[in-house]
Formats: C-alpha cells, structure tokens, sequence
C-alpha cells in the first residue's frame, strides 16, 4: 500500500455503511458530501479495493467493503477505548464524547448538554440532523448518548424518559379554522405538509389521520422541519407537527395557529439512552439538566402557543 489507513477515512467509511449514502453520512458526520466522496476514494485508494458499489439509488457495500465494515468498527472502538483509558493523564474524565440529538430538540437542550459536559469532556460532538440508526449506533459505540422519541426498553440500554407530547393541529393565520375544527374541511382548502415515514412522527401523523378517516386530496413531503413550518407560515400548507418541533421552528410561527386535535390523539415520548453502565451517573445528570431545561421551555414559550397545547406536555419526573 501507498499510504496507512487513516482513521477519518475508516470513520466516514462507517457512517457511509450505516447511512448507505454520501450525503446521508455527510449529515451524520456534519460534513459535505464532497468530503465524504473524497474520504471514500482516498481509503480505495490506500487499500487497492472498492468498498462501495454506487447504485442509481443508494450505495451497497461490495464484499471487501461489508468485511471492512466489520473491522473498521473494532478499531475504532479499541481506539477509543485507549483513548479513554489514557484520560486521566489530561485531566478530563472523556477525551471524546459524541450525542445524537433529534432535530426538534437540538435548539432546546444543545446548549444544556454542552453546559452539563464542557468541564469533563476534551472533545464533544453534537450531531442534529436526522438519523435512523441511533439504537444500534449506541451499541457499537459510534455514538455514546442519544435524545429521540420512542426509544424502547432493551437490555443492555439505560432510559430516561425526558418529556410526552402530542400531535397539534398548526394552519396558517391567514386561514382560521374557527371553533369545530374539522380535518376534512382544512384537507378540502389547503395540501398536507408532512415529514415522510422513515421519521416517527411521520409515522404517528399517518396513523392518526387513517384512524380518524381524513381524506387528504393534496400533500406536500418535507424532511426538514423548517421545510414544513415555512410552508404552514406562509399560507401553503397545514400540518400535523409536536410542540417541541414548534419550538425549533421559532421563525416561522408569527404566521401559524395551533389548535389542539379532536379525536384520539398520538403521543411521542422523547427519552435519553446510553449504554447501561457505560457511563456511571453521567447520563442521568444530563437527564435531569434536560428536564429542567424543557419544564422551563414549556413555562416561558409554549405558553405562547395556547395554555391547552402547553397544558397538554408532560414532563418527567427522574
């Protein structure tokens, strides 16, 4: 070989394998799609191999590349179990620390987790954007702490529940809804904006609008919650959102109204996870700085989108 392999280009190689896209590591990582497609050519390169296959759809990883995928992750988590190991030389209690942290969340506790870590952590990571694979992420250790809704109880995982909510009715201000609000009725004058169905809260919008039987004649699919917010704001669209995703939405609610649903309606829990043990008390102290944190967001900025929708939030208790 021309070159040692490099550890970044192992790093991007699986997250490429995790995502099955460039651009879906790039968002991973927090990184451009070009840095990825260069990573990618400079470990083919090194190794004299293909790893990848580039399909018209998505990338699948050759047989070389799917036996890398597997060694490439035991180094980089005996790497960073030396690195852990080495620690107490530098003073802090993690030399490396890496989050996964849902979208609608990251504006409401970034900050507060940075706080919670900054002394006992040398380098933290916090990636945002969206993800699939935070369960199995934490177990093989490409990621050490995760904040999403719905994850369940397993073995081999500790859980903290942060705060429920619902789904909540938002359509713009410039088409009031009045007070019997009727889905079929908003459907019938203005299309759905919703998230797509990998997401859970795509999820839970679908179900909810097939157990009430709207009919939904036009939609308008978005991956990114600003997308969708924008679209209700200026009078495109309504959809079916949380408050929480609300809230990472600021600049688009002066247009929005948000009303309570009729009907059963949908909850998410948004929790946090680690690895049991993994971490001593660490989590649960980032767990309760969170819950502050949201009791406190519920308190001064939901009130504003209606004492109901505030109302209908519930925070944890530890």
């Amino acid at each position: 070989m021309a070159h040692l392999l490099d550890t970044r280009a192992l790093e991007v190689f699986v997250a490429v394998s995790d995502a099955l896209s460039m651009s879906g590591a790039g968002r991973i990582l927090g990184i451009s799609q070009a840095a990825v497609s260069q990573q990618i050519a400079k470990l083919e390169e090194t190794l004299g191999l293909k790893v990848v296959e580039r399909g018209a759809r998505e990338l699948r990883l050759t047989p070389a590349g799917i036996h890398l995928r597997h060694l490439a992750k035991r180094v980089l988590l005996e790497l960073a179990q030396t690195e852990r190991a080495m620690t107490r030389f530098r003073g802090f209690s993690l030399p490396r620390f890496t989050i996964g942290l849902m979208e609608s969340m990251s504006e409401i506790l970034s900050s507060t987790i940075i706080d919670v870590l900054n002394a006992q952590v040398e380098q933290l990571e916090l990636r945002t954007s969206l993800n699939y694979h935070y369960r199995e992420q934490l177990f093989d250790e490409s990621l050490d702490l995760v904040v999403t809704p719905d994850m369940e109880e397993q073995d081999g995982l500790e859980i903290h529940k942060l705060a429920t909510e619902p789904l909540v009715l938002v359509v713009p201000k410039s088409h009031p809804v009045g007070d019997e609000i009727t889905l079929d009725d908003i459907a019938a004058r203005l299309p759905h904006a919703r998230f797509n169905t990998r997401r859970r809260i795509g999820r839970m919008v679908e179900h909810y609008l097939m157990h009430e039987a709207v009919i939904v004649p036009r939609t308008i699919a978005v991956d990114q919650t600003t997308t969708l917010l924008d679209a209700v704001g200026h009078g495109q669209a309504w959809a079916l959102v949380t408050p929480f995703v609300l809230m990472h939405g600021s600049p688009a609610r002066a247009g929005i109204d948000v009303h309570p649903l009729p009907g059963r309606v949908p909850t998410r829990t948004i929790a946090l996870a680690a690895k049991s043990g993994r971490f001593g008390e660490l989590p649960l102290a980032v767990a309760t700085a969170c819950r502050h944190t949201i009791t406190r967001t519920v308190e001064d900025l939901l009130s504003t989108l209606g004492p109901q929708v505030a109302r209908s939030v519930v925070v944890h208790a530890g």
